[in-house]
């Protein structure tokens, strides 16, 4: 399945993809994924939704109404309700209440089975791909800007499609697909190439590092997957403004310009819905699981982490606490380069000019400093950087929020700092200091 060329035309002759009922369950999931789902004491499987657009797009698509064009392909024969009771297999009893001027829809929807129609968060592993492609996928969708939304179930639903995720995970250590095999047939716009199917001139446009060896390589999986993500975010850089791919309209159009197909859209659209199950992403949670053994390496992996020689050494000893490893993960995903100066490195076991003597967290491995946000220097101008303190103290939760945050500006949350020692980078703490835990020495 090509990937683009001016004007991004379709690829290939577009496959076959997606049975009818398939399609209608990818759309229906579309317009859920709108609805906020929530139990109420002794009321199971009743979704509540509050929106008047997330109301009007469900209300038309279980009615049964013709949508636009932009929304869905032109459809000649409007289905009526109990197409889609049979589509999800719902025996009579399923009813739609209407209330509050059309603000609050009820769906009683028995016996079916739990679906997360979110996007997908980290998995630890996902049985139809290999770790190393699934390392690609979540290293990819974390190197685009945060606020276009990228998921690894979106690069997994594509990677399904274009080579069955690298000829199931037929690639070596670096990612390398093994003999650069995966060659699609020759079409008028040229021959795809690689894991995401990639022809020579929308590569030499979007094509990427993505593990860091200075080469932009079509057949290796973390390079491939990366240009990906960039494309279907719609921007080369991590500066530019992307498309919302939490939209569930724009993530359509995005997969329409990957591949002209509206079969192919639907397909993929069936894929991530089958894929976000592996991993889901709450309120005030990290993309960047601290309890992830593979956290280490795909922060060392990452291109959008810059590590200092001893933040290295001491990401490899080990000496670093997972929740902030975690963090570092997460600045990267959501603001884009940064730069760790230090974690332990070569800091005292004390807080110097500190009269009580307190025990460093940086000692214990269990802060960072960070000198770059989104590729600027923290300073007190650095938005960025002041938006990545603010979300550290006010968005996560328990366990997850440190214990200090220190930067150019004092913030109004508990653990917010500022002295002349912290206007030039971002300092995270977490504790007990680790001698005051039970059992250290």
């Amino acid at each position: 399945m090509s990937v683009g060329a001016p004007p991004r035309p379709p690829g290939n002759v577009p496959r076959k993809a997606g049975t009818a009922k398939s399609r209608k369950l990818a759309e229906a999931a579309r317009d859920l994924k709108q609805i906020r789902t929530g139990a109420a004491a002794g009321l199971p499987g009743v979704a509540v939704a509050t929106g008047k657009v997330a109301v009007k797009r469900a209300a038309k698509r279980f009615l049964g109404k013709k949508l636009s064009k932009s929304q869905q392909r032109p459809r000649q024969n409007p289905k009526k309700p109990r197409v889609l009771l049979k589509i999800f297999g719902i025996p009579a009893g399923f009813f739609i209440a209407f209330a509050a001027a059309g603000v609050l829809v009820i769906f009683t929807i028995p016996n079916v089975p739990n679906i997360n129609f979110g996007m997908g968060g980290i998995p630890t592993s996902v049985p139809d791909i290999s770790p190393k492609v699934l390392q690609a996928y979540i290293q990819a969708a974390a190197a685009v800007p945060a606020n276009c939304n990228m998921s690894w179930s979106i690069l997994a639903g594509v990677g399904k499609i274009e080579s069955t995720h690298a000829n199931n995970g037929q690639v070596d250590e670096q990612g390398n697909t093994v003999g650069n095999s995966i060659i699609g047939p020759p079409t008028a716009y040229g021959t795809a190439k690689g894991p995401m199917q990639f022809i020579n001139s929308t590569w030499a446009s979007w094509g990427k590092d993505g593990n860091g060896d200075g080469e932009n390589d079509v057949y290796n999986i973390f390079d491939a997957t990366t240009a990906a993500a960039f494309y279907l975010c719609g921007v080369n850089s991590i500066s530019d403004k992307p498309r919302d791919l939490s939209d569930p309209e724009q993530l359509r159009q995005a997969l329409y310009s990957y591949n002209h197909s509206w079969e192919y859209v639907d397909e993929v659209l069936n894929n991530i819905q089958g894929y976000d199950q592996y991993g889901s992403q709450g309120s005030g949670s990290l993309s960047f699981d601290p309890a992830d053994p593979r956290l280490v390496e795909l922060l060392l992996s990452n291109p959008n982490i810059k590590l200092d020689s001893l933040a290295e050494q001491d990401l490899k000893t080990g000496i670093v606490d997972a929740r902030v490893a975690s963090v570092v993960g997460e600045l990267a995903h959501r603001y884009g380069p940064i730069t760790v100066v230090v974690f332990k490195g070569e800091h005292t076991k004390h807080v110097q000019n500190n009269p009580s003597k307190s025990i460093s967290y940086h000692w214990c491995g269990q802060a960072v400093d960070i000198s770059y946000i989104a590729g600027q220097p923290v300073s007190s101008i650095s938005s960025s950087a002041r938006a990545a303190a603010e979300f550290l103290l006010r968005d996560l939760g328990p366990g997850l929020r440190p214990a200090e945050v220190g930067g150019p500006w004092k913030l109004n949350f508990p653990g917010s700092f500022t002295d002349p020692g912290h206007q030039h980078h971002l300092h995270i703490g977490y504790g007990p200091p680790c001698e005051d835990r039970e059992g250290s020495s």
